[in-house]
C-alpha cells in the first residue's frame, strides 16, 4: 500500500527525509550512553543502513514485503518503515494468538488510530484522547457493543457481499495463458467501502454505485493523508 501511494511524490521528499533521518541517527549515536561493546563505526553503519531500508520501503514496499515473507517461511518477520517497525504474521496459529490477546496488550483500535490518524483526517477527532468525552464514548459504544451484538446478523450477509464482489472483480479480468493476475489493493478498497456502507448505512447504500464510488475515494484519500502525516513532524502536520 505505501509503495503504490507514495511512489510519485517522493522525488523531492525522499532525499530530504533521508538526510534528516541520517542527522538524527548520528546525533543519537554520539549522545547515547555507551552501554554496548560494539565498535562505533559498525553501529553507525548498522543504524544508517536500517534507516535507508526503512525509507526505501516507501518506494519498493511490495517487493520488500514479498521477499521477507518468502524468506520467513511462515514465521513472523519485521519490516522497518520510516515512522515505525511492523511485525507481520501470517500463520493461523499467530493470528489466533493475536485475536486472543487482551485489549491491554494488543489494541486493534489503537492500531487503527495509528493507521488512520483521525486527529488530522477526521477534522480534529481523536478517539483515544476523547474516550471520556461524547465523541469517544459514542465510538466505543458503537464498535464494542452495538456492532458486536449485531455480528450474528451482519456476518452472513457480509460474507455473501464480499464473495460476490471478489467473484465479480475476478470475472471482469482478462485471462492470459489460462491465468488471471491483478492488484489486490484496488479490490481491498472496494471491499472496505462496500462493507462500511453495508454495516453503517444498510444494504441499499452498499449497492448504490455513486455512494460506493464516494466511499472508495474517501478510503484512498484518508490513507494518502494519514501516510503523509506519519512521515511529518507534528508541528508541520498541524
Amino acid at each position: 500500500m505505501l509503495s503504490s501511494t507514495f511512489s510519485y511524490p517522493l522525488d523531492t521528499a525522499f532525499p530530504a527525509g533521508a538526510a534528516l533521518a541520517l542527522v538524527l541517527m548520528l546525533a543519537l549515536l554520539f549522545t547515547a550512553p555507551r552501554t554496548c561493546d560494539t565498535p562505533l563505526v559498525p553501529r553507525i553503519w548498522s543504524t544508517v543502513n536500517s534507516r535507508i531500508k526503512a525509507w526505501v520501503f516507501l518506494l519498493n514496499g511490495r517487493k520488500i514485503m514479498q521477499g521477507a515473507y518468502i524468506e520467513s517461511q511462515g514465521a513472523p518477520f519485521y519490516v522497518d518503515v520510516p515512522e515505525n517497525r511492523y511485525c507481520v504474521v501470517s500463520s493461523q496459529e499467530h493470528i489466533k494468538e493475536m485475536d486472543a490477546a487482551p485489549q491491554s496488550v494488543l489494541s486493534l483500535l489503537a492500531a487503527a488510530e495509528d493507521l488512520i490518524q483521525p486527529k488530522y483526517t477526521m477534522k480534529g477527532f481523536n478517539w483515544v484522547e476523547g474516550r471520556q468525552g461524547t465523541e469517544g464514548a459514542t465510538l466505543m459504544r458503537t464498535l464494542r457493543n452495538d456492532l458486536t451484538d449485531r455480528l450474528p446478523e451482519i456476518l452472513p450477509e457480509l460474507r455473501l457481499l464480499t464473495s460476490a464482489l471478489v467473484d465479480e472483480h475476478f470475472e471482469s479480468l482478462p485471462s492470459e495463458n489460462g491465468a488471471k493476475v491483478f492488484d489486490v489493493f484496488p479490490l481491498v478498497r472496494r471491499a472496505i467501502a462496500h462493507s462500511n456502507a453495508f454495516i453503517f448505512f444498510g444494504k441499499d447504500f452498499s449497492q448504490n454505485a455513486e455512494f460506493i464510488k464516494a466511499g472508495v475515494s474517501m478510503v484512498e484519500h484518508t490513507l494518502v493523508i494519514s501516510d503523509t502525516i506519519r512521515l511529518l513532524p507534528e508541528i508541520i502536520a498541524e
